[in-house]
């Protein structure tokens, strides 16, 4: 085997395990807004709070329609203009990420 030929393997594979974790990451974006908005129902919150959750539900929900409607390709572009306007936005936002799907799988990891 040449090394261009394992290069496009270990790309190929690289591709693929990206277009997993877009599936994953959409699948966890709807539940949480899900899980928000079944919250914010069983509560019957019409308050500021509620309001704010509601917001917070729906702004998740874009994202998951983001995620759905681009390719891998697109969304790494798209990453790559937000690190390059923004390096402490995307700091900011790696940590937050973070700490939000340690506390998924945190509470998700059977016990």
């Amino acid at each position: 085997m040449d090394v261009q030929n394992l290069r496009s393997q270990a790309a190929d594979r690289l591709h693929d395990a990206a277009q997993d974790g877009k599936l994953r990451a959409d699948a966890m974006l709807e539940g949480v807004a899900l899980a928000v908005t079944e919250f914010v129902d069983r509560i019957d919150g019409d308050g500021q709070v509620a309001k704010l959750a509601r917001s917070a539900a729906d702004t998740v929900s874009g994202w998951s329609a983001t995620v759905q409607s681009k390719t891998v390709d697109e969304l790494v572009e798209d990453s790559r203009n937000v690190v390059r306007q923004s390096p402490a936005l995307a700091i900011g936002l790696a940590v937050a990420t973070g700490f939000a799907l340690s506390r998924f799988f945190k509470a998700s990891a059977p016990r």
